[in-house]
């Protein structure tokens, strides 16, 4: 049998291309998009140890992320920022633009913390990095996060307190679920139903999702959804979707952050942080930065989308976005090797 190549991945020409770039005046953004958007994890991690190697100084620490930060301005270098920053410290910080803005608190905060395993959680908050609050995100979203309800949802998942996947539990637990999510549809709402629901594994609700659907019928997330804007209970059905199904779920987030960008007038020139729906772009951003991490997971978003919404998600950015920032998105969802 052939062997195949295996490619080791050498970020010094990269290092050295970026370094060049950000020196530039304005910075040369192309090598950023040529860069940047089609590295995994592991790979990113090597770049920034060469940046900073070939970059550090007396006068400069030769950190990567924060040289963009320093350069490139808008939402382009926000993008550019994030995805520098890798697949769990990017986390940290959508949860830290979060917590100020009011209008985008619950959405941004679902992808980053909800629905997630202890570990990733624990990661992200070791990865999380701030002297103002001690580098603890727990500290960050206590004092930050305006939003009482938000505030008290965030805190619940940054506990890590999740049952864990191969915890069984007696089959009263699932029934008493079912019967509390029921009178939830019936409007009969019981606030405590959402952190029982966080707090549970992904295979104790699937169980919990096979039971309702056998003694009720009926498609529970969507009934919930359709039936309440209780950010509670919207939460609650975010989790359960992505228990069915999670490209379905992300595919569905997606959709809708690009379609809350199609009906706004914005555009490319008028990208500054103090523009009111800036938070637009960055949730999208973050769907986009935390989904191009695992190219498999992205390709079957992918696939879900154009099964749902009868377009593709490369079709709907274009239409949605404009210049270096849409250049950077479409890298991050190029799936092809």
């Amino acid at each position: 049998k052939e062997k195949k190549d295996v490619k080791i991945y050498n970020a010094t020409e990269d290092a050295i291309a970026l370094a060049d770039a950000l020196a530039r005046n304005p910075a040369d953004c192309d090598v950023l998009v040529d860069i940047l958007p089609a590295l995994s994890r592991d790979q990113m991690f090597d770049l920034r140890s060469e940046y900073e190697g070939y970059c550090k100084t007396e006068e400069h620490d030769g950190n990567l992320a924060e040289c963009i930060k320093l350069r490139v301005g808008g939402v382009f270098g926000e993008i550019c920022y994030a995805t520098v920053l890798g697949q769990y410290e990017s986390e940290g910080y959508w949860v830290e633009r979060a917590c100020s803005s009011n209008l985008m608190a619950l959405s941004m905060l679902g992808g980053a913390l909800f629905g997630r395993p202890n570990i990733e959680i624990q990661e992200i908050k070791d990865k999380f990095r701030s002297v103002k609050y001690r580098s603890s995100l727990t500290q960050l979203v206590e004092d930050r996060l305006e939003v009482d309800q938000a505030r008290r949802i965030a805190l619940v998942a940054l506990a890590a307190e999740r049952q864990g996947e191969s915890d069984t539990r007696p089959d009263e637990y699932r029934d008493s679920d079912v019967d509390e999510l029921h009178r939830a549809i019936d409007g009969r709402y019981d606030s405590q139903l959402l952190w029982r629901i966080m707090l549970r594994s992904d295979a104790q609700l699937r169980e919990v999702l096979k039971e309702y659907t056998r003694k009720y019928r009926i498609n529970l997330p969507l009934k919930i959804l359709w039936m309440s804007y209780d950010p509670a209970l919207v939460i609650i059905s975010y989790i359960l979707i992505g228990v069915m199904n999670r490209p379905a779920r992300d595919a569905q987030s997606l959709y809708d952050a690009l379609m809350a960008l199609t009906k706004s007038e914005l555009k490319e020139s008028r990208m500054s942080l103090e523009n009111d729906e800036e938070w637009k772009f960055q949730l999208l951003a973050s769907i986009l930065v935390r989904a191009h991490w695992d190219r498999r997971h992205l390709k079957n978003v992918k696939i879900e989308y154009e099964e749902k919404y009868q377009s593709t998600v490369e079709l709907d950015l274009v239409n949605a976005t404009t210049g270096y920032f849409r250049e950077f998105c479409l890298g991050l969802v190029r799936t092809e090797t």
